[in-house]
């Protein structure tokens, strides 16, 4: 492994070489990032002729709308493509990692075991403590193992919301869905996929179940109308965060003092919530 030069002291850039291995790992490692490919600006390069087309004084609503709708589904499917790969690459990266390293190790600390050297023994096993400590920090860092089924799920989620108002604007005339609103909603599900996202949308669930469980021990809201509306925000997700933001518009309508920081579980559930505020959102949701 090692040449000996004319003053007899051993070459060590085999050496160098393994030591690289570390940062090979972690460059190769994508979703260090947090964010799937952002593949906006090739999108805009093949959009160009249809956003013209789109702006032109020539074009008839009915065909703005038409071009809008070609526009939206061509970046949906681009962004639906970078996340599919990026959820590939976040439950593949860390075995290719894992087992990489675990070769390397394995073959560092053989060689470490078998040369006559104490310099280049010492080296190797250098490298190895160097690998081993490279794989545990990336596994920490990008929550693998038990937290990465959490994070997809709440990924999947945002999307799924992000995905509300498109498909609902996809239905509407050019004049109530115009190309530059879909583009921002657009911007949005692009965003929804990421790591920092999915992180905040479960600290949010963690602090809405913490207020649900002080309330279990103050007492619950138990009139109709607080029962029927724990029901309609309950319902499963994107219903239940779309029927979530509508209640809490309503409260906010009839009077309710429901700042951006209070969860409308809370609001619905705490016993102390005015009643003929619970009964109007309620009515205007359709309980009976």
């Amino acid at each position: 492994m090692f040449k000996i030069n004319s003053r007899g002291s051993a070459r060590r850039a085999p050496v160098t070489r393994l030591t690289l291995l570390p940062l090979l790992l972690i460059s190769a490692c994508a979703p260090l990032r947090g964010f799937p490919n952002d593949p906006t600006d090739a999108q805009v390069l093949i959009d160009q002729p249809l956003i013209d087309a789109y702006y032109s004084p020539t074009e008839t609503e009915e065909g703005r709308r038409l071009l809008r709708n070609q526009i939206i589904s061509g970046r949906m499917n681009a962004y639906e493509s970078s996340y599919s790969d990026f959820k590939r690459r976040l439950n593949g990266d860390a075995n290719i990692l894992n087992l990489g390293a675990d070769l390397s190790v394995l073959g560092l600390a053989g060689a470490a075991a078998t040369t006559g050297s104490i310099a280049t023994a010492t080296a190797l096993a250098a490298a190895s403590a160097g690998i081993i400590g490279a794989r545990g920090a990336i596994n920490s860092d990008l929550y693998f193992q038990r937290t990465l089924p959490a994070l997809l799920a709440q990924m999947d989620a945002n999307r799924a919301r992000a995905k509300v108002p498109i498909v609902v604007g996809l239905r509407q005339s050019n004049a109530a869905y115009p190309l530059a609103i879909a583009l921002i909603d657009l911007d949005a599900l692009r965003d929804s996929g990421a790591i920092p996202t999915a992180i905040g949308g479960l600290t949010q669930q963690a602090e809405a179940g913490k207020a649900a469980a002080e309330l279990v021990l103050s007492g619950f809201n138990t009139t109709s109308a607080a029962t029927c509306l724990q029901k309609f925000i309950d319902r499963p997700e994107p219903e239940g965060h779309t029927n979530k933001v509508r209640v809490a518009g309503l409260a906010r309508a009839v009077g309710a003092n429901l700042p951006l920081d209070i969860s409308v579980i809370t609001w619905v559930a705490d016993p102390n919530t005015d009643p003929n505020q619970l009964a109007a959102v309620a009515r205007q949701v359709g309980c009976t």
